[in-house]
């Protein structure tokens, strides 16, 4: 090391264990010219790796610039392979969000259904929720024991209970479900009992939770007042 720094004709500006350097002025690259810096490694204390020809001979020139053609090519290979990775991997995202969607599409379009298939459902079943009743008598103990469904089928208790209405208390909460029956005059001697059931439903699950609760006590009314009636 002190014969380099004899023959550069100055000592060295950064010695290190591994590394020894020369900046000349405000030279920041260290590119083996006469007016630039050096840089070579240490062994042992000794530089090794100085070309023939010497620091700044033509051997030393082309080494730093195969040096530096080296780090280019690296550092290019470098940047291909993280590019390709991020390709890979934004082709897998876009693999897994494609199908995301496509499942997400299944589902909506099969909940859709389901919802169709509910609603058929349901008006059926308000539909067979409708009794006629052939005379004063037979009416009166059929809505008497509508009167008892309700109090064992509805959510809120009853508000009104009058010879041709029974009205239970609107549905405060999610899910809850009021009914309300009237009995009407028919024809001749004939009466009709309607029942009609409302439930508060804010949201997709509260809704299907509502027509599910619904269908199941419409489709339980007509069955309750036969059963009993014949008691």
């Amino acid at each position: 090391m002190m014969e380099a720094e004899t023959i550069l004709g100055m000592p060295a500006t950064d010695k290190g264990v591994n590394k020894v350097k020369w900046r000349r002025g405000n030279a920041q690259r260290y590119n083996a010219t006469p007016t630039g810096s050096v840089e070579y490694t240490v062994e042992n204390g000794i530089i090794v790796g100085v070309p023939e020809g010497g620091v700044f001979g033509p051997l030393a020139r082309q080494a730093y610039l195969q040096k530096v053609a080296d780090a280019s090519a690296l550092a290019h290979a470098e940047q291909e392979a993280t590019a390709a990775a991020f390709a890979v991997r934004a082709k897998e995202e876009a693999a897994k969000k494609a199908a995301s969607d496509k499942a997400e599409a299944v589902r909506q379009e099969r909940e859709e259904a389901q919802a169709k298939e509910d609603i058929i459902a349901l008006a059926n079943a308000r539909v067979q929720a409708n009794i006629t009743c052939r005379d004063k008598s037979n009416c009166a103990k059929m809505f008497s024991l509508a009167q008892i469904f309700i109090t064992q089928n509805a959510d809120q208790k009853i508000q009104v209970a009058t010879d041709t209405v029974i009205q239970t208390y609107n549905a405060t909460e999610n899910g809850n479900i009021a009914a309300s029956i009237i009995k009407m005059p028919g024809s001749g001697s004939n009466e009709r009992i309607t029942l009609t059931l409302s439930c508060k439903s804010e949201g997709k699950a509260f809704a299907k939770l509502c027509r599910t609760n619904q269908t199941r006590i419409y489709n339980a009314f007509r069955p309750f007042i036969e059963k009993n009636l014949a008691k």
